[in-house]
């Protein structure tokens, strides 16, 4: 975010695995954040905190970060949530990403945790087809859904094309950025 302030945008997807036992209860608690403007201050908590998910650590990181905490014990348990945590796992399954952290850059794999040198790598090759897109005529507002209209998300190369939508999910970043980066993770 600090070197491609203008160009890169991230979004946050769930994918708590089935194996961590508190992580579908993080991402409630989380989106429900979400609903009331404050996900990335709760995000940043919830990985501070990582071995304190109960029921009890979870609401007092909803009162330090300043939520109405009726609404977000109400919105954690509603179906809203529910529905958005569902459609980004099943996403998350249709691209292979069954591992956290798992990232998407344009449409580009990354997994694991990785050092940052290689996001930047990424980034800046993102970046590179994006200007000559533009140069060739496509509109700004264009390059990535231009980018990713072919592409092929995973290894084995496979034909199917894979959309993103990041409707209903916490983004931080340039609002219409050249570079997407997807995150399927959980807080676990």
């Amino acid at each position: 975010m600090e070197k491609f302030p203008n160009d890169v945008r991230i979004v946050f997807s769930h994918n708590p695995l089935p194996f961590h036992n508190r992580a579908m209860a993080a991402a409630q608690a989380s989106q429900a954040a979400h609903l009331q403007g404050k996900f990335w201050e709760y995000h940043d908590k919830l990985f501070a905190n990582q071995q304190k998910l109960e029921d009890a650590d979870l609401e007092g990181y909803a009162k330090e970060v300043g939520l109405d905490v009726d609404k977000w014990k109400t919105d954690k348990e509603s179906d809203k949530v529910k529905q958005v945590i569902q459609k980004t796992m099943a996403a998350a399954e249709n691209v292979n990403a069954r591992g956290t952290p798992n990232f998407f850059i344009n449409g580009r794999n990354l997994r694991g945790a990785v050092p940052y040198e290689n996001f930047e790598d990424l980034v800046t090759e993102e970046l590179d087809k994006a200007k000559k897109l533009v140069a060739g005529g496509t509109a700004a507002a264009d390059v990535y859904k231009k980018t990713i209209e072919k592409g092929k998300l995973f290894e084995p190369l496979e034909s199917t094309v894979h959309q993103f939508t990041h409707e209903g999910l916490p983004y931080k970043g340039a609002a219409k950025g050249d570079i997407v980066l997807y995150e399927f993770s959980d807080f676990q």
